[in-house]
C-alpha cells in the first residue's frame, strides 16, 4: 500500500532509517545512583526512529520519533540524551504512519527546525556506526584514579 499524500507532496513507499530501542534502565539523580525504567516519554523497549541531532553544540542530544508512554496509538517527536537509546541498527520502514511523519508532516516539527531528509542505506548504516559507536565509549570501564 503506497503512503498516505498530503497536497502536493508524495511520499515514498519504503525508505531507510536508523532505528534504535529505549534502554530498559539508566541511571537518574545526583551521581546516577538511583536507576530508572525506560524514560519519562517513552517506556523501556520502545522503538524509535532517528530524525536527526541536536545542533549548538548539544551533541549528546538527539531528536527520535517514536510510540509515547501511556499514549494510544499515535507517534511522538522528542529530544532525548542519546545514552537513552541502544541497539541501533539501520533498516527500512514500508510504516506510512512513520514515513509521513519522517518526510513531510511538519506539524511534528514547529520548534525543531526542518524535517530531516530521506537517508540513503549508506548514510543510515554510516549513523549507526556513530552512534554505536558512542554507545560502546559509554560501556567502556573507567580506568582508576591516577593510573595512565
Amino acid at each position: 500500500m503506497p503512503a498516505p499524500d498530503l497536497p502536493g507532496v508524495r511520499f515514498p513507499a519504503s525508505m531507510w532509517c536508523p532505528i534504535g530501542n529505549i534502554v530498559e534502565t539508566r541511571p537518574y539523580g545526583p551521581g546516577g545512583r538511583e536507576t530508572r525504567s525506560g524514560t519519562l516519554h517513552f517506556a523501556p523497549g520502545t522503538k524509535v526512529y532517528y530524525l536527526g541531532g541536536m545542533p549548538f553544540g548539544m551533541h549528546d542530544r538527539i531528536r527520535v520519533l517514536g510510540k509515547h508512554r501511556g499514549e494510544k496509538g499515535g507517534l511522538e517527536a522528542m529530544v532525548i540524551l542519546s545514552e537513552w537509546v541502544s541497539r541501533w541498527r539501520a533498516k527500512v520502514i514500508y510504516s506510512p504512519a512513520v514515513i509521513r511523519q519522517l518526510c513531510g508532516d511538519d506539524t511534528l516539527y514547529p520548534y525543531y527546525g526542518p524535517v530531516p531528509p530521506l537517508w540513503t542505506q549508506d548514510e543510515a548504516e554510516r549513523i549507526v556506526e556513530i552512534m554505536q559507536a558512542r554507545e560502546r565509549t559509554r560501556q567502556a570501564p573507567t580506568p582508576p584514579a591516577g593510573t595512565a
